[in-house]
């Protein structure tokens, strides 16, 4: 069999081994690359004996035995940038676990080096230091060797590439597309730019008959983008594997083509590691039978607001005898946009709204949206998606310094709201107070768009749980051509006290009394007896003495 290469480009390709007995399982893969093919002359076991060739080129050998080193000489310009990337495991199937390093040859100082990149197989990039030779070094990680240890490393400067895939919605399931007649599907595709930049077109080619793409260009900040399939409602039932395909919009790059490349494990080891698999470079499209549901979102007719919030209304049309409960999901979120993923419209209901939510930061721009709705039907899960619908990110339209406050239980206190605007709006908006506790209450409070300040009064309960509630929020709301843009800003806080217990009085004083009378004067105490004299003691004894007689 006779195989044509291609001309220019960079590809690989698979041939099969065939004969009369058969053909082999898996192909020999050939690599057709625009480089020169320098192969290793033996002994270039050192630095000094080592293959000599330009760069750039793709340097090719053979790992002949255990410890084997192979060194190959090339040189470079200053400033000059090199690819470095070996092939061996992936798409050669050796089995050397290659380790390359490369040293200027006049000093012998190390420039770079790598074991492995994502892989058994290594890959760096440096940047010539001056006007020198430089000496590559390839050897097998553990040292090993053998006929079948094969590799080839390209030295190249570094091209711009671009390939796109397909983001799984459910872990380890490939993406495929089936989507029905007279209805809408909807993915999300990534483009992985190297050595590229700028805002990327999308087209795919080969798509069924009556299917169609609706895909704006991939900004050039942005990894990924939505695309929304439609087919016609008289469209043939068929399949067809479709070259999905982006260029960059630079007209200096149109020579870049990206396709997809979608890797499929089929095997999957311990820990879900990928043992054996199949990157398909085609996305699978279908069209089937129609679905008894299609799904619309209602178009906001105002924007959403940084720290702010908005319902997005789904509308379910449903043909008679269908009433199952269908599910919403929003397939993307714009940056700083958050979506619920738990909404469903109810069966028999053909509405729903999706809670979304802008943070400080969210990107200030119009976004094309769109939601997927999936429900069970003839025993499996079926999906559409609606049409595009634009969600505008816009700044808030003032912004608000809520402050602090304090009172006792049972009492009432005011809260006061700094305001500072930042774009006019027509009316009146509504402001109420959020994060308040159990037992307070407040009522809401109208301002224009000239208000500078507002206070909210909040009246405490006697039982209201006393302490300190610094999650007290804002949320106003604006009414702008019959829809809500919601604010929530903040925080203030709320103090709750208990009332002080009642200070002491005096003590009352003892009613007037009469004058105390004065108390009897004590009888005075005997005066202690006179010693008597010894004449004096003779003369009573005497006396004793004649009275007793």
């Amino acid at each position: 069999e006779t195989v044509i290469l291609p001309e220019s480009g960079e590809t690989s390709f698979g041939l099969f081994a065939q004969d009369e007995h058969g053909i082999a399982p898996s192909p020999n893969v050939v690599r057709v690359v625009d480089l020169e093919n320098i192969l290793e002359k033996e002994p270039n076991n050192t630095r000094e004996t080592a293959t000599v060739g330009p760069a750039p080129a793709a340097l090719n050998g053979i790992l002949q035995e255990p410890a084997d080193y192979d060194y190959f000489r090339f040189p470079a310009k200053k400033g000059q940038v090199f690819d470095v990337r070996t092939y061996a495991r992936e798409p050669l199937r050796s089995a050397v676990d290659t380790v390359i390093n490369v040293y200027r040859a006049t000093g012998g100082s190390r420039v770079g080096g790598n074991d492995d990149s994502g892989g058994p197989d290594s890959y760096f990039r440096f940047t010539a230091p001056a006007d020198d030779d430089y000496i590559l070094q390839i050897y097998d990680h553990l040292k090993a060797g053998g006929p079948e240890y094969v590799y080839r490393v390209e030295v190249s400067p570094p091209k711009p590439s671009l390939t796109l895939s397909l983001p799984e919605v459910q872990q380890y399931v490939p993406v495929n597309i089936p989507v029905a007649r007279g209805n809408r599907m909807a993915v999300m595709v990534n483009a992985k730019r190297e050595n590229l930049g700028g805002e990327l077109a999308l087209a795919c080619e080969g798509m069924p008959q009556g299917m169609s793409l609706d895909v704006a260009n991939m900004p050039a900040n942005r990894t990924d983008v939505p695309v929304l399939i439609s087919v016609a409602a008289d469209a043939p039932l068929g399949g067809a594997l479709a070259d999905l395909q982006a260029r960059p919009v630079d007209e200096n790059l149109k020579h870049v083509v990206g396709h997809l490349r979608q890797r499929t494990m089929l095997v999957r080891g311990q820990n879900n590691r990928d043992v054996w698999g199949h990157n398909a470079d085609r996305v699978a499209l279908a069209v089937t039978e129609p679905l008894p549901f299609t799904i619309d979102i209602a178009q906001p007719k105002v924007p959403i607001v940084r720290r702010g919030s908005m319902g997005l209304k789904v509308v379910a049309t449903r043909q008679e005898g269908f009433d199952g409960a269908i599910r919403l999901r929003m397939i993307y979120n714009p940056p700083g946009i958050g979506s619920s993923a738990s909404i469903s419209i109810p069966a028999g209901k053909t509405e729903a709204s999706i809670p979304l939510t802008a943070n400080a930061g969210a990107a200030l721009d119009t976004w094309r949206i769109v939601v997927v709705g999936s429900t069970a039907l003839g025993g499996g899960t079926v999906q559409t998606a609606t049409q595009f619908a634009n969600l505008t990110v816009a700044d808030t339209y003032f912004d608000m310094v809520v402050g602090k406050t304090a009172a006792e239980q049972g009492q009432e206190v005011q809260l006061p709201v700094q305001i500072t605007k930042k774009q006019d709006f027509e009316g009146n908006a509504t402001a109420q107070l959020l994060g308040l506790p159990t037992g307070t209450t407040c009522e809401p409070v109208e301002f224009n768009k000239d208000a500078t300040e507002i206070a909210f009064k909040i009246t405490i309960a006697a039982d209201a749980r006393p302490g300190r509630f610094k999650g007290v929020l804002c949320r106003t709301v604006v009414t702008a051509n019959g829809e809500p843009i919601t604010h929530t800003l903040g925080p203030g806080e709320l103090r709750i006290d208990k009332p002080l217990p009642p200070k002491p009085t005096d003590k009352p004083k003892p009613p007037p009394q009469a004058a105390p009378q004065p108390k009897p004067a004590a009888p005075p105490k005997p005066a202690a007896p006179k010693p008597l004299s010894r004449l004096e003691q003779l003369r009573q004894e005497k006396l004793k003495e004649a009275q007793g007689k």
